[in-house]
């Protein structure tokens, strides 16, 4: 009776020791996808940041240093301002176009049933 206390005590604490391993591996799991998330965010962060600041730097600086080496007038650089601002709005859409298709909610539904192949 004593050995078959002492063998079910020892399946008890091999379970709970399993479960405790179990546990662990579970935890350093969750971190590990935690890390690989929070990189992906501040990589997707720093690709809409660039892809939008980029545009507008380039064509103000651009037309600066154009319109000082050429002596136009301030209209030069209001163009410049203009065409930042349109190449920056054309990178946040890219942007937010791939951001959607990788988390999948840009996915379009399938009709099923097209014009010809219904009943």
């Amino acid at each position: 009776m004593e050995s078959d206390a002492k063998a079910s005590g020892r399946r008890i604490g091999d379970i709970l020791s399993a479960g405790a391993s179990w546990l662990e591996t579970r935890k350093i799991e969750d971190a590990r996808l935690q890390c690989e998330w929070l990189a992906a965010a501040l990589l997707w962060f720093t690709q809409l940041g660039l892809s939008v600041v980029s545009p507008l730097l380039i064509f103000i600086f651009g037309s600066v240093w154009l319109r000082d080496k050429t002596g136009a007038g301030e209209w030069l650089v209001a163009v410049g301002v203009a065409l930042g601002v349109i190449g920056a709005i054309g990178g946040l859409v890219s942007s937010l176009k791939s951001m959607a298709r990788l988390s999948g909610s840009g996915k379009k539904q399938e009709n099923k049933d097209s014009f010809n192949e219904h009943e």
